[in-house]
């Protein structure tokens, strides 16, 4: 990693002068800005956006080339934190499943066995939700019920337990409850779908892995997806996260462009990996699985939709993924933002862009049909 902070080793803590650095971090800042908006303003990174996704994707690029997973972790928080000052100053109701897995689902809004969207959100299993995650998990409620006529749709946030203190399977582990979870309380598998960001994204696939190829039960519990009598209703993939290590020619070409410091990327991966044997890699790097590793796929998900940006650093990992499910999914349907970088959704509402983008009005159609087909 590039900052002098402590290594990968406790969950969100630092040294003293990791945290100096943080300052130090956050300090500098202003000086990077006034230089991105005006010596390379008309730059490839830069001459595409908007003032405020300018400021943005420059304050997420800066902290994320100067701060370690761990250091990113001890700054934000967790994620009980992040909801309750979201929900407070929303005025939205606090409602809370606690799950056996010691996971929980946050709901956005009352809780529904209805129509049910199941939101894992990114951050490299190291950082917890961000505000900005709950707009669009508010934003996606209110699009939703809107064209379904006032229908109630229920959105839940699956809280899970953060690396490095809790390795892989332990997201798996929870995501599977989540869904059991879902699925005791009445909500039905063709009225449900599974969003994930990045990471969150990631941890879908898992489940789809497990699934396809169960890891040992003494390991991971039984895939729920497994003998429905109906399919999952869609997945929805933004930006998945599927190439974790280094070795892809789109992370070196637009490095320049896009927001994700290649060595923070490549640090939280093998963070990820280091406690994995190497022989369950392909679930949590499903670009470097064999060629049949989705075949099966179909019986599982009724659709697919991947969405990612034109200049993102993993835009061949990405590819290469949706080519793998294609091959074996009569319905995966794919939108790619021109000039767009990691989650660009998400960079909007982070800066507070008032204007929707073309792939937030593409997956509202998709969601919106898969309620209305």
């Amino acid at each position: 990693m590039s900052s002098p902070g402590s290594p990968p080793t406790l969950n969100g803590n630092v040294t003293l002068w990791g945290k100096l650095w943080i300052l130090l971090t956050f300090l500098r800042f202003p000086l990077v800005l006034l230089y991105n908006l005006t010596v390379t303003r008309n730059s490839e990174r830069n001459k595409h956006k908007s003032i405020a996704r300018l400021i943005g994707d420059t304050a997420t690029r800066w902290v994320s080339s100067r701060l370690s997973g761990p250091q990113l972790q001890y700054y934000f928080g967790t994620s009980p934190k992040t909801y309750k000052a979201y929900i407070k100053a929303n005025k939205l109701p606090e409602v809370v499943d606690e799950l056996s897995s010691g996971a929980r689902l946050l709901w956005v809004g009352p809780k529904q066995t209805g129509n049910v969207l199941l939101y894992c959100h990114g951050g490299g299993f190291v950082t917890c939700l961000a505000d900005f995650h709950l707009s669009y998990c508010q934003h996606l409620k209110a699009e939703l019920e809107s064209r379904l006529d006032g229908k109630p749709v229920g959105i839940a946030v699956l809280e899970y337990s953060l690396a490095p203190d809790f390795p892989f399977p332990t997201q798996l582990r929870q995501l599977i409850a989540a869904v059991e979870h879902l699925f005791s309380t009445g909500v039905q598998p063709d009225k449900l779908h599974l969003i994930g960001d990045s990471a969150g994204a990631n941890l879908i696939l898992q489940l789809l892995s497990h699934t396809l190829h169960p890891l040992p039960s003494e390991l991971v519990p039984p895939s729920p997806l497994i003998g429905l009598s109906k399919k999952v209703r869609g997945i929805y993939l933004m930006s998945p996260w599927t190439g974790v290590t280094a070795g892809f020619p789109s992370s070196k070409a637009n490095i320049d462009v896009e927001w994700v410091h290649q060595d923070l990327s490549i640090g939280m991966g093998q963070l990820i990996l280091k406690p994995v044997p190497e022989s369950q890699h392909v679930y949590i790097e499903t670009a470097k699985a064999p060629k049949d590793w989705f075949s099966g796929v179909e019986s599982i998900t009724d659709r697919i939709l991947v969405t990612y940006g034109q200049k993102e650093c993993l835009v061949d990992p990405i590819k290469i993924v949706i080519e793998a499910l294609q091959q074996y999914h009569s319905s995966v349907k794919v939108a790619v933002q021109e000039y767009g970088v990691h989650n660009d959704i998400l960079q909007d509402l982070f800066a507070k862009e008032k204007k929707i983008n073309s792939i937030a009005l593409t997956v509202d159609d998709w969601l919106a049909n898969g309620y209305t087909t």
